[in-house]
């Protein structure tokens, strides 16, 4: 399957928030900091074939991934009626990747005295096999926000102020980081900074087209933050960062 998203736009701006004002990054985990499209699609891939169902191609996989429930998606792929087996087969097959080393990440950061936390609409339990199978944990953050936690889902703007006051987190000094453009509207409704990254299903044109500047759409997360180290790194750049 053809790759739609146009790389040559992604932006190279340094962060939102000067450094010397950013208190706060904020991270999406699905295909933000975690490869699960890669892994639902490899596991799905998987265990279709182990039932002896229709194998979803690429193509067939992303036209409903991220789009519908699993369990609709089980039936757009294999047909109505499996989801059951499906599903207990998938959780013992499917297996997560961080995008990148996310725990040097998430410890650079640290080092440069920068809080983290995580707003994700995954569970407790998944955000933790998530994120251990992605080599790293959610120790590493300084907190972990799921839907048990919030009133609401992301990209609900109400997901993003509940988190904020209940950490005590003044927005202008935080950015959000996500391959949603949808989060994109409801972080920056709640006065956040915004970072688009590339790793999941949307592209440049989706970003642009959900209110998120070409400027601030980036490959990966670690496009997205690399600035802050750059400019921690060089006092003769500090100023433009």
């Amino acid at each position: 399957m053809a790759d739609r998203r146009d790389l040559s736009l992604v932006g190279v701006s340094s962060v939102v928030v000067p450094v010397r004002e950013l208190r706060w990054v904020l991270f999406d985990l699905d295909d933000t900091l975690v490869d699960t499209r890669g892994a639902c699609l490899r596991a799905s891939t998987a265990v279709a074939r182990e039932l002896g169902l229709p194998a979803p191609t690429p193509e067939e996989f992303h036209r409903v991934y991220g789009r519908l429930g699993f369990a609709e998606c089980v039936a757009a792929w294999c047909g109505p009626g499996h989801f059951v087996e499906f599903d207990r087969l998938y959780l013992r097959r499917v297996r997560y990747a961080g995008i990148g080393d996310i725990g040097g990440l998430l410890e650079r950061i640290r080092r440069l005295r920068i809080r983290t936390g995580l707003v994700t609409n995954s569970s407790a339990a998944e955000v933790n096999r998530k994120l251990i199978d992605a080599g790293t944990s959610p120790g590493r953050l300084d907190f972990v926000a799921t839907p048990a936690d919030l009133p609401a889902g992301k990209p609900d703007q109400v997901a993003f102020t509940s988190v904020l006051e209940r950490h005590g987190i003044d927005p202008v000094e935080a950015v959000y980081v996500s391959d949603h453009p949808a989060d994109g509207q409801g972080a920056r409704a709640a006065g956040l900074h915004f970072r688009g990254v590339l790793t999941g299903m949307w592209t440049v044109a989706d970003f642009r087209a959900g209110g998120t500047s070409d400027q601030y759409v980036f490959a990966t997360v670690h496009h997205a933050v690399g600035p802050l180290f750059d400019c921690a790194q060089s006092p003769d750049s500090a100023a433009s960062c």
